[in-house]
């Protein structure tokens, strides 16, 4: 049982880290959407820069974020998948 309460622990944890980084994904979204400008966009709008474009306009930073998250969450809801399964398994032979 003690196994079982660890696991419900990391569980809860790792969750939690899952809600803020999904908070925190909104903001780099709204982000991104008011402060993105690329060339490709440029282009379609026929204009041009005489310089670069500043270093902000990029969004380097909330794109690194959010495929970061992306990741983390994609770990997190195989590992989430493969402990509830052995959890199953354990109950299986406790309802008989």
């Amino acid at each position: 049982m003690k196994k079982t309460e660890k696991l419900v622990s990391i569980i809860l944890a790792l969750s939690i880290i899952a809600f803020m980084m999904t908070l925190f994904e909104f903001a780099a979204t709204q982000d991104i959407y008011h402060e993105y400008i690329g060339t490709t966009i440029l282009d379609m709008l026929d204009k041009t820069t005489a310089e670069n474009l500043p270093g902000g306009t990029s969004t380097y930073g909330e794109w690194f974020f959010l495929r970061i998250s992306w990741l983390y969450k994609v770990l997190f809801f195989i590992f989430l998948i493969v402990v509830l399964i052995k959890l199953l398994n354990k109950m299986e032979p406790e309802k008989q």
